[in-house]
């Protein structure tokens, strides 16, 4: 099993702080499985014994982990597996050619479900490489464009437009394009549409940013927003416009 052999692998690197923090996130879960049992309480007699022969930090991220498995049952926490692999592939030494990534990329269904959750990463460009070095991009851009028109969620949809920007930065400047106007010609809210238009454009080249703002202020004409207006008139001044041309969108909504 990919967790077990995972523990192993933290072992051998003696990488205590990741062995503990997912041995605590699947603990309790595998305890009260039959099948998972048995080995479960080996590799929780690995780390107490761990625990009688370190110092310091080290015997901090274990007694955290034993407290966490038997804790106090009014302080029970639901946790997964998703949430270790999502902070190990924050820390700054995830290697992609490492034995974690090799036994992600086995298991395509799961990472293709961890990719969308772009809200709990911080850097979504290592992510966006991440997704094209396993080749997702196309299902998970496509599976994006979908979400789009039944998330409810403001945080959810720019970090999801967020990743789609870095996402195309990786690709050829048609495929950028053929993304835009993919946005361009969703049956979404307008507001919504020019929101999520500006953030994918934040990490394009300048030829597209400029092309593609006239497009927004035309879809903005009919907007009367102030968010949305500010919004466009900070991105054109991003971009180099004058003044007077970042202004020209109010002074078009004030004559409707």
């Amino acid at each position: 099993m990919q967790v077990f052999n995972l523990l192993d692998y933290f072992l051998r690197i003696k990488d205590t702080e990741l062995y503990c923090l997912l041995l605590k996130n699947i603990g309790r879960f595998y305890l009260l499985d039959e099948t998972t049992n048995y080995r479960t309480r080996e590799y929780l007699d690995k780390g107490i014994n761990l625990g009688n022969r370190c110092n310091g930090i080290e015997c901090l991220h274990i007694n955290d982990m034993i407290c966490r498995i038997f804790p106090n049952p009014k302080e029970t926490k639901s946790e997964k597996f998703q949430d270790f692999i999502i902070f190990y592939m924050q820390k700054e030494n995830f290697n992609e050619n490492g034995e974690v990534w090799k036994m992600l990329k086995e298991n395509r269904r799961f990472l293709f479900m961890l990719f969308l959750k772009p809200w709990e990463f911080k850097d979504l460009s290592h992510i966006a490489f991440l997704i094209d070095k396993s080749n997702l991009i196309d299902p998970i851009v496509d599976f994006i464009l979908v979400l789009f028109r039944n998330l409810n969620s403001k945080m959810k949809i720019i970090a999801f437009a967020s990743l789609l920007g870095k996402v195309a930065k990786l690709r050829k400047s048609s495929y950028q394009e053929d993304l835009i106007k993919k946005i361009l010609n969703m049956k979404i809210n307008v507001n919504l549409k020019i929101r999520i238009l500006i953030t994918v454009l934040n990490d394009l080249n300048y030829y597209l940013k400029h092309k593609y703002i006239l497009e927004i202020k035309k879809l903005a004409k009919n907007v009367k927003s102030n968010e949305i207006s500010a919004l466009i008139f900070n991105f054109c001044e991003e971009i180099g416009f004058k003044k007077e041309e970042c202004i020209e969108q109010d002074s078009v909504e004030e004559g409707v």
